[in-house]
């Protein structure tokens, strides 16, 4: 798979970028990396390694576009992204916010609430 020390890239799918990185060690579950720049050690699951973390920036690139149009075909497929966003606001604005904002996604999309 990889060596110790050797230079990887690896998809952070929060940021949605790629990061420049060095394999640290492999175990079970997964392997352990540094990333540059980062201040603690970034572990990747073993069932997520082949489409976060590659051994050149360019099939990095390439697997982070494929990730987006993967996800983005997800959302909005049946309009589901306005289901993910209202469950993040859920969470973090509360039910008012969570209401209106589902009206005026409903309205601009033409989609039934799935929420209340």
């Amino acid at each position: 798979m990889f060596d110790k020390g050797e230079k990887i890239y690896y998809i952070d799918t929060h940021d949605g970028t790629v990061q420049e990185g060095k394999f640290l060690e492999s175990t079970g579950d997964g392997i352990w990396l540094r990333l540059k720049g980062a201040g603690i050690n970034t572990f990747v699951y073993s069932d997520v390694i082949n489409e976060k973390v590659f051994k050149d920036r360019f099939h990095a690139e390439t697997g982070l576009e494929s990730l987006k149009k993967g996800m983005k075909a997800r959302l909005l497929d049946n309009n589901r992204f306005i289901d993910d966003i209202l469950g993040r606001l859920r969470k973090s604005e509360g039910e008012l916010y969570l209401h209106i904002i589902e009206e005026v996604l409903r309205e601009k999309t033409g989609s039934a609430s799935n929420s209340r």
